[in-house]
């Protein structure tokens, strides 16, 4: 490719290139220092009128100026045709572009110039399924079914299609050769920022290091603010140049609209004293209180909304049951729909009925609403099929409202007109947490119709909420690396020695921004050096430090050569500090520990078993496998401890007081702390729930120094026998609604239901392929009766 000359102005990021189409160091437009008041002057008298008028005379003008007849496309855009260019070239590219710009059409641009050509094999990854499932549909509908296939979890079709579409640990899993190889010369990284969710982003980091460099990288996102500082990384860590392209444009721009004095004003017609954070509990400017409001007080606002003409629009609500709740009061608020505008949902539902059976298991008050008032929730408490029937409804247009938690933010482009943020937080792994920079901007980024709106809305409900998060500005993306077991062991059965391991997380984006990072591994070498001693009697220095800590701790024989060895008092410490240091040391002892690798630095039999098991509680499993616990004839049984890995801790379904687990739940505890120590393992335990200290360890796991708080009594989050219950009865052969019936609650619905299921069909798949003789074929066969109706009619085509 050929060489392109920058200017010191258009200087890019270190081994990175970078391209703007706005300003040539890549930032908007610096805004020009504003003359101070001074200090003792009253604020301006703020005038309710005139803000009320000017906020008309604005709104007036985008509705002409959407009434206009759109101005034909001329083909690309200029910044999407530069990132075309560089991957026709053979290059990699990052983009950086506002929610709507049309990050997709590069990507559809470039597959149309190549989907016939010999050898062309594109990967799409995004990060849930539910997007996954949506980008087939879109995909097939532009190539054909027979050139788009798909990789999820739960599904695998047509893996040899010059597309498939995968979420991004199905393809991570393939490049560890724990699935399916997908022999990929373009991955698209889809909804990059992933990269620091803390419980996802590790995967994501991993799949671009293990993406080898002969194949090109197109890595799209709205919401990271150092992409330069991306592009650097990936043209250093895969040592060919990876170019920056970006846009500032917003093809329809977002207005923010506050609900205030019983108007919806312009933001910056307010005075800015109004958006001032309130102390906490005190509230303000109408005595709001700093807790968001009931459901049914926001839902006031609607009669507002769409008599404003700012409909369609997404309310966000945090919770489920806020959720539906805000949705129910919301239909209070509208008169019924014009007979034709019923009956167009009316034919849309029949139509998607017809693909994935929706209206089965649509609720009569949840259907009654979208049918009669055009409003809907949508959240993951719901069966998959409603979910995807809403999403239809809204990318077509025809809802009113759409109530939905956070998860509808993602990726999918809906129709709709404006948005708006009900409450200020959400679930999350350890309790509620306020959203996150990228959670507001993705869920404002909805609103705005290209080629029917010349402006989007984001709505909120009083200034308070405007003071809170109407500023949010993009954060830079932060490594979430971890040393994960089955990647360490997966890459140890990709023939991937220790040397090799380490010059893999050297590679990682946490150590290209900490320079600092220990990654290193504790190596017979390091232990020859240290001792000035390379004639060390023994053939694994870690396998038979642990060896001796393990039978030092169980009042063991003496069996290990360290019993003997003058090296002793000088060696123990050393690996000691290592594995204090160096939190990948620490993993590597303890797979010894755990006896997942032998003295060899190559996988045991619970070793090649437990590399397939990514999943909680995988490596429990694996061990069962591993010692020949689990075996064909009992696979039922453990089938349900694979639900019980799946459903969280505090879920609460309803379950017979008949039905017993049939396993002890203190053996399964007390296994689980050998083989995930908390030390190693902080997202395997309910830190909310028990008491935190500090615990230490010199080994993996096997002796810990407690902190003054007894920290064992976290419980395991991802375990929990109802969820073995839930697969107990869908094993029996019941129907889905009785199922749905005899376990749903208020707070777990049948999305519920479906995930757990779904999750032990991924257990299934994992131990079909691991080829254990006798067990995979039978896990085959009943994963299939898993995935039976309605888990079969989550189809991702059209």
């Amino acid at each position: 490719m050929a060489h392109r000359k920058h200017s010191k102005k258009d200087k890019p990021g270190k081994n990175g290139r970078h391209r703007d189409e706005n300003r040539r160091d890549g930032r908007p437009p610096r805004k020009q220092p504003q003359s101070p008041r001074p200090q003792n002057a009253p604020p301006p008298k703020f005038d309710l009128q005139q803000a009320l008028e000017q906020t008309r005379q604005k709104m007036d003008a985008w509705r002409l100026q959407a009434m206009q007849p759109p101005t034909p496309r001329p083909g690309l855009d200029p910044w999407q045709e530069q990132a075309c260019n560089i991957l026709h070239e053979g290059g990699s590219v990052v983009v950086d572009a506002p929610t709507s710009a049309g990050k997709t059409r590069v990507v559809e641009s470039f597959f149309a110039a190549h989907i016939h050509k010999p050898g062309f094999r594109a990967a799409y990854t995004t990060p849930v399924k539910s997007l996954s499932n949506d980008k087939v549909r879109e995909l097939r509908a532009l190539f054909g079914s027979e050139n788009v296939g798909i990789a999820t979890g739960d599904i695998k079709e047509n893996l040899n299609a010059p597309i498939v579409v995968a979420t991004l640990e199905s393809y991570r899993n393939s490049l560890l050769g724990t699935e399916p190889d997908l022999g990929r010369t373009l991955v698209v990284f889809d909804e990059y920022h992933y990269l620091q969710d803390p419980g996802r982003g590790s995967a994501w980091e991993e799949a671009l290091i293990l993406t080898p460099p002969s194949c090109q990288v197109l890595m799209l996102s709205a919401s990271v603010a150092n992409a330069e500082e991306i592009c650097s990384w990936m043209s250093t860590m895969r040592g060919r140049p990876c170019e920056l392209v970006r846009t500032t444009h917003r093809p329809v721009p977002l207005a923010n609209l506050v609900f205030y004095q019983n108007h919806w004003i312009l933001a910056d017609q307010l005075p800015g004293r109004l958006f001032e954070k309130p102390d906490a509990g005190k509230g303000s400017h109408g005595g709001r209180p700093d807790r968001a409001p009931q459901p049914e007080d926001t839902a006031l606002l609607a009669k507002s909304i769409a008599q404003s003409e700012l409909t369609p629009c997404i309310m966000y609500a945090g919770r489920r049951i806020a959720c539906e709740r805000l949705a129910v009061a919301v239909a209070r608020q509208l008169p019924p729909l014009p007979v034709e505008d019923s009956q167009k949902i009316g034919e849309a539902l029949q139509k998607i009925h017809g693909e994935v059976r929706a209206l089965s298991f649509m609720s009569h008050d949840l259907r009654r609403a979208i049918q009669t008032y055009g409003v809907a929730w949508h959240h993951s408490g719901l069966a998959a099929p409603v979910r995807i029937a809403i999403e239809q409804l809204l990318k077509n247009g025809l809802l009113r409202f759409c109530t939905a938690t956070m998860g509808l933010s993602l990726g999918i482009n809906f129709s709709v007109r404006s948005t708006m943020i009900t409450d200020y937080d959400r679930p999350g792994d350890q309790g509620f947490e306020p959203y996150a920079p990228s959670d507001v901007l993705q869920m404002l980024g909805r609103a705005g119709r290209r080629g029917r709106d010349a402006i989007g809305y984001s709505l909120w409900p009083a200034p308070d909420y405007f003071g809170r998060m109407g500023a949010t500005s993009r954060e830079a993306c932060t490594s979430r690396l971890r040393k994960d077991p089955t990647t360490f062991l997966g890459l140890v059965g990709r023939g991937f020695g220790l040397r090799a391991i380490e010059v893999f997380y050297e590679k990682s984006f946490l150590a290209f921004r900490d320079r600092k990072a220990d990654v290193s591994i504790i190596q017979s070498g390091d232990v020859q050096d240290h001792l000035s001693d390379h004639k060390l009697p023994c053939r694994s220095p870690v396998e038979e430090v642990v060896k001796f800590w393990t039978e030092d701790d169980n009042g063991g024989a003496g069996k290990a050569l360290c019993h003997g060895c003058r090296h002793r008092r000088k060696c123990h410490p050393y690996m000691e500090d290592r594995a204090a240091s160096s939190r990948l040391a620490h993993m590597h002892l303890h797979l010894h520990a755990i006896r997942a690798l032998d003295e060899t630095e190559k996988l045991t039999s619970f070793g090649s078993v437990a590399r397939y098991f990514p999943q909680a509680g995988g490596m429990y499993i694996a061990r069962r496998i591993a010692d020949g616990t689990l075996q064909g004839e009992n696979l039922g049984r453990f089938a349900q401890l694979m639900g019980a890995f799946s459903l969280a801790r505090y879920k609460e379904p309803r379950v017979s007081d008949s039905y017993r687990f049939p396993f002890k739940m203190d053996e399964i505890d007390e296994e689980m702390r050998e083989l995930y120590p908390l030390e190693l393992f902080e997202d395997t335990y309910d830190l909310s729930t028990g008491r935190r200290g500090r615990p230490g360890s010199r080994h993996g796991g096997q002796r810990q120094h407690r902190g003054e708080h007894d920290w064992e009594t976290a419980p395991i989050r991802d375990l929990n026998p109802a969820g073995a219950y839930i697969v107990y009865r869908w094993m029996s052969g019941i129907r889905w609604d009785e199922l749905v019936k005899e376990v749903a609650t208020e707070g777990f619905g049948a999305g519920d239901i479906m995930n757990v299921l779904f999750r032990v069909a991924t257990y299934l798949q994992s131990l079909g392929q691991a080829g254990i003789t006798g067990v995979s074929p039978l896990a085959t066969e009943l994963r299939k009766e898993i995935l039976r109706e309605p888990l079969s009619l989550n189809p991702p085509s059209s």
